[in-house]
């Protein structure tokens, strides 16, 4: 199962993330046709969001459902990036679909790494993620200061 794992989320996001949802999906249709950076960041920063919503903020890992030192694993892997255009490559690898949330422990284990070596999510970073306000007339800005509040203790592991 090492390289096959696939999320075990039913793939259904919450009524009141829908429109995080279409803003993710509006985004990713764009970089299929325009290469922006600015674009690609927030489509990966939303994706990441509804990763971790579709996993209950739990590793997805079969039998495994902790809540501790966890990370976005990518189906598609950076090292395709040179086989393909970015115009297909980054779309893909930014979708919320392609993305598996595990704990630094399953993700060592799933890319042959030391857990040591994958960065994890602050877990205030976390926090601020589950009570994201969704009835915030700009979700994405609520995302971004939530990974920057997040993002003093994420490059260490907790």
């Amino acid at each position: 199962m090492e390289n096959n794992i696939t999320p075990m989320r039913n793939n259904e996001i919450p009524e009141e993330y829908k429109p995080l949802l279409i803003i993710h999906r509006r985004l990713i249709d764009s970089l299929h046709y325009k290469f922006d950076e600015n674009k690609v960041s927030i489509a990966e920063m939303t994706g990441n969001v509804l990763a971790l919503i579709g996993a209950k903020f739990a590793c997805e890992y079969p039998y495994c459902d902790s809540k501790e030192n966890l990370t976005i694993h990518h189906m598609v892997q950076r090292k395709q990036r040179g086989i393909c255009s970015d115009l297909k490559y980054i779309p893909q690898r930014h979708y919320f679909e392609n993305q598996v949330v595990l704990c630094a422990t399953h993700h060592a284990k799933v890319d042959k790494l030391k857990a040591e070596s994958i960065l994890t999510i602050s877990n205030d970073r976390i926090e601020k993620l589950k009570n994201l306000d969704m009835k915030n007339k700009n979700p994405i800005g609520a995302i971004i200061k939530a990974k920057k509040d997040g993002k003093k203790n994420s490059r260490k592991k907790e």
